[in-house]
């Protein structure tokens, strides 16, 4: 394909931000589409982490095994309905051949690409005015889980990311993070910065508009015209939008998309929940419950809880059982709380080998994409965009490496 010289970006959570971004740094001619207003998605509701140290794929030695022994468990960090573990059977029967240590080391080492530089992209946009530098308490009951935790991240430190703290129990915990409950082992990471996700993602389009791209909401795309894999126009309903390229970042529904165009993806969405509360006190910094996966997020007057990564056949239903198992997870980590939101629920788009899908879509197509995050996108999409934008300039068929959105295409995975 000769250079692209103009490109519709579709989606406007932060992987379509950055991504539009880092092309009209490079100078394309970038229009922005979003079916609703920029980032109100999964973009808005997660725990509003940069943290480097989470770069694993959710694909774990040993995870299937405790996710189907745990079904029946309403606080269950992982979660299947009987319906979606019948609608899921292929996708997930390829998740659980990476539930190996090979399989997951190999992620992390290519996650790590991506988590770490996200850090200077940030701060060259100026946009960790926004960021609170104080790191996060990964907090568990037993110590042997935070030394496993701290073992785990041997291999980030050995790519270049800085080593965690020391591992603290007893009254030691308190003298850090007076909050967190009598019992409790921790260790603190600094490399991990917190910020506002609503206010964040707002001043991020605001320099994307600084760049030159042109935003344009609540447009939903609803179709492409397209002859032999080429997209000349992308369609909605108010009217055509033509381009040299279009990048489809749409969350979990970049498949729905995709799949118009002939080239299904095994993504799905996993639903994640989240309640904002006033907490009694609050925590100095972010915490990190090891047992109980959940976030634990200081932002402004509030915090943030979140977690949970849920398959269900109903991805708009907030599922109450989760909630409580959410809000009891917290209690016991942090304390009360006077006031409590709305709970949120959002889909965050998982591969089977849980790696982001970034890059062309098919050898001979103008077409890429940028998704498969699941619980990163914060932390990874800004490199993300980064290496999809040298990707779309420097004319890569984008048919290898880990992050390839061709890698299941022999393997024929149907949704």
């Amino acid at each position: 394909m000769s250079k692209a010289d103009t490109c519709i970006v579709i989606g406007g959570g932060v992987a379509g931000l950055w991504t539009a971004w880092a092309l009209a740094d490079s100078g394309i001619n970038v229009t922005l589409l979003d079916a609703g207003k920029v980032g109100s998605g999964a973009s808005w509701g997660n725990a509003g982490w940069i943290c480097p140290a989470q770069t694993g794929p959710l694909p774990e030695p040993g995870l299937i095994l405790h996710g189907i022994k745990d079904l029946a468990k309403q606080d269950s960090a992982l979660h299947f309905t009987p319906s979606a573990l019948l609608r899921m059977g292929p996708w997930l029967a390829q998740f659980a051949r990476y539930c190996n240590q090979r399989a997951y080391d190999k992620g992390v080492e290519a996650l790590t690409t991506l988590g770490y530089p996200s850090f200077k992209l940030i701060e060259q946009l100026g946009l960790d005015r926004h960021c609170d530098k104080t790191g996060v308490m990964a907090v568990a009951k037993r110590r042997s889980d935070v030394e496993h935790f701290v073992e785990r991240l041997t291999l980030l430190t050995a790519l270049g990311q800085e080593p965690p703290g020391e591992i603290l129990s007893g009254d030691a915990v308190q003298d850090v993070e007076p909050v967190i409950g009598r019992g409790q082992s921790a260790v603190l990471i600094k490399n991990h910065w917190q910020i506002i996700p609503d206010r964040f993602t707002a001043a991020l389009a605001d320099e994307v508009r600084r760049a030159g791209v042109t935003i344009v909401e609540h447009q939903r795309v609803s179709s492409f015209d397209a002859h032999h894999g080429i997209v000349h126009a992308v369609r909605t309903a108010e009217g055509a939008h033509a381009a040299d390229c279009v990048v489809i970042a749409a969350g979990a529904q970049t498949a729905d998309l995709t799949r118009q165009l002939g080239y299904p993806m095994p993504l799905i969405g996993g639903k994640g929940y989240s309640i904002d509360v006033v907490p009694t006190r609050m925590p100095k910094q972010a915490v990190m419950g090891l047992d109980t996966h959940i976030a634990v997020s200081p932002m402004g007057g509030q915090m943030r809880i979140a977690g949970i990564m849920e398959f269900s056949t109903s991805p708009e239903t907030i599922a109450k059982p989760r909630v409580d198992a959410l809000k009891r997870s917290a209690a016991n980590l942090v304390g009360s709380w006077t006031k409590e939101s709305v709970p949120w629920t959002g889909l965050r788009p998982v591969a089977p080998d849980g790696l982001p899908l970034i890059g062309r879509l098919a050898p001979a197509s103008n077409v890429f994409v940028a998704t498969g995050y699941s619980m990163l996108g914060m932390t990874i999409s800004p490199a993300a965009g980064t290496f999809l934008a040298r990707s779309i300039i420097d004319g890569d068929d984008g048919a290898t490496g880990p992050f390839s959105p061709q890698r299941f295409r022999k393997r024929h995975i149907q949704m």
